[in-house]
Order: C-alpha cells, then sequence, then structure tokens
C-alpha cells in the first residue's frame, strides 16, 4: 500500500476524517480563529474532502479544497459538490495574493513538509490578519531518539519568519493516541505508528516520541 489515505478501510473512520481529533477538532479550529458565513478558506491537504464540505455546510465558508492524490480528489467531487476541489502538489499554492480568509492543514503540513516557501504562499494568499490553522505532529522535547519531525518551536519561528504570529497552541495528544487506536482496531496489528501517518515516517517512526498540537496563528505582515 503507498498511500494509506487511499484505502478503503481508512474511509470507514470516524467522521470520515483523515486527522486526530476529526470533525471535533475541526470545530474547535473554527471557533477559535472566529471564521463565519462568507469567509474563503483553503483546506490544504483536503483528502477525500469531508471536512471541506463539513466547512460549508456548518458555517456558510467558501471552501477550496487541494489535494495531490487523484483517488482522493475524484471521491471529494463525487460526494461533495459543494467546495471546489482542486488536484496538484500542495507545496506551492494557486492562490492570488489576500484572496484568502483562512487557510487550514489538517495534519497535512508534516507531509507537505514544515518548510518555509508553503508559508509564504499562505501569507502571501491571506489577507491581513488572516488566520492559519494548523492540526499536526510534532517532536516532543524528551524524545529518546532522533523524531522524524521537528519541535513545535522551529515551525513557531518559521511561522514567525513568514509574518505569522501565534495566537493558540493547545495540546491534543490525547487525540493522537485515540486515533492511533481507531486504526489499530481497523487495519489490525499490521498496522504501525509510520503506516498511519504516512509511508515517508515509516522507518524508524515512533508515537511515543510525538505529539500532536492544534495551532492559530494570525497574519501581521512583521
Amino acid at each position: 500500500m503507498t498511500n494509506i489515505y487511499e484505502s478503503e478501510i481508512f474511509s470507514r473512520l470516524t467522521d470520515h476524517a483523515m486527522h486526530p481529533g476529526g470533525l471535533r477538532l475541526t470545530d474547535r479550529a473554527v471557533r477559535l480563529a472566529g471564521l463565519h458565513n462568507g469567509m474563503a478558506v483553503a483546506d490544504i491537504g483536503c483528502g477525500a474532502g469531508s471536512t471541506a464540505a463539513y466547512l460549508m455546510r456548518k458555517y456558510g465558508l467558501i471552501v477550496t479544497g487541494l489535494e495531490i492524490s487523484e483517488p482522493l480528489i475524484r471521491i471529494a467531487r463525487q460526494n461533495h459538490p459543494g467546495p471546489r476541489f482542486i488536484q496538484r502538489d500542495c507545496g506551492t499554492l494557486p492562490f492570488a495574493p489576500e484572496s484568502l480568509d483562512a487557510a487550514l492543514f489538517e495534519c497535512s503540513l508534516s507531509v507537505i513538509g514544515y518548510d518555509g516557501r508553503t508559508l509564504a504562499d499562505c501569507a502571501s494568499a491571506l489577507v491581513m490578519n488572516g488566520r492559519l490553522i494548523i492540526s499536526d505532529l510534532f517532536a516532543k522535547r524528551t524524545a529518546h531518539n532522533p523524531p522524524a519531525l521537528p519541535a513545535f518551536e522551529v515551525l513557531e519561528s518559521r511561522l514567525a519568519a513568514a509574518g505569522f504570529a501565534v495566537d493558540i497552541q493547545e495540546d491534543h495528544t490525547p487525540a493522537l493516541i485515540t486515533y492511533a487506536a481507531e486504526l489499530s482496531e481497523q487495519f489490525g496489528k499490521d498496522c504501525d505508528a509510520g503506516r498511519f501517518v504516512c509511508s515517508r515516517f515509516a522507518e524508524g517512526f515512533r508515537l511515543s516520541d510525538h505529539c500532536y498540537t492544534l495551532i492559530v496563528a494570525r497574519k501581521t505582515g512583521t
């Protein structure tokens, strides 16, 4: 299996959401970010489109979903006719300057890469004081082995360099543990932490060395 997110079993998970915390964590992020009806939002790494459709249906947001996987984009377009879905490598973003009110990365920035280019693209696409929402895995400071992902402080410094200020940082590691347990139940003994996050972390990835954090940042331009 080259992409666990494209599997049929994966689509049966709670809320059809491909990230820890599911739509409950999405709800919390939307409330903390102050998003409301009519705002333009990008769901970057949108998977099969369930979150994008939920944001449009519940909050009246105008949502564009980006996803590299052609099978997942096809499912999103078939099942969720409301949002706009674009298949593309999310390492670069196709949005015009100041065309978005918010950008959302739900367990996708770790796959795309915590680099400055994506964050700079977000800063360009967002209006001033626009919100950047990230829920993802980070290395714990207490990690015993070299972690596969950076600590939150690394991303925080890159956000500042791109013109963002972090307003909210919340630990949601219990949601990560619950999510891993649900995946193990669905996939059986063959499911390990590397496969559940992404095949790129399969070598030496240890769930115990990582935490799950919700971040709401604001574009300041400085």
